[in-house]
């Protein structure tokens, strides 16, 4: 499974995935395990999913709200069937809460873009194999 986004700052590795097609929530938890069984030294994995009426997200201890930011975006989107992912291999020098705050913002809202150029690319094709 490929990230598709990565970022880097101060030696610290930002790894964002996304996955559009979640059918239930327990989908969802398998994908979350599956990434984390990926990157089990990541110091901190963050997520975000919005399936149906049922959402959810965690910082999972790093001091920012991205995640909850985000699942107000996706919530206002009207976003449904959806799972962000952010993995965090810590380089040993602090962000700060701020700058990490706009690290993971700004690779969510990245993962999401590219997510969509990709749905598009798919939905273009398709009407072109016709």
């Amino acid at each position: 499974m490929t990230p598709v986004y990565e970022y880097c700052e101060s030696r610290s590795r930002f790894l964002f995935y996304l996955k559009a097609d979640l059918g239930n929530v327990a989908q969802f938890h398998c994908w979350l395990k599956e990434i984390k069984g990926l990157n089990p030294k990541a110091r901190h994995v963050l997520y975000v999913f919005r399936i149906g009426n049922q959402e959810g997200c965690s910082e999972n201890g790093e001091p920012v709200k991205a995640a909850h930011k985000q699942l107000a975006i996706l919530s206002r989107e009207g976003a449904s069937g959806l799972g962000l992912v952010a993995v965090r291999y810590y380089g040993g020098k602090k962000l700060g809460a701020a700058n990490l705050e706009h690290v993971f913002l700004a690779g969510f809202k990245m993962a999401v873009d590219i997510g969509k150029e990709l749905a598009d690319g798919r939905r273009q094709w398709d009407k072109e194999d016709r």
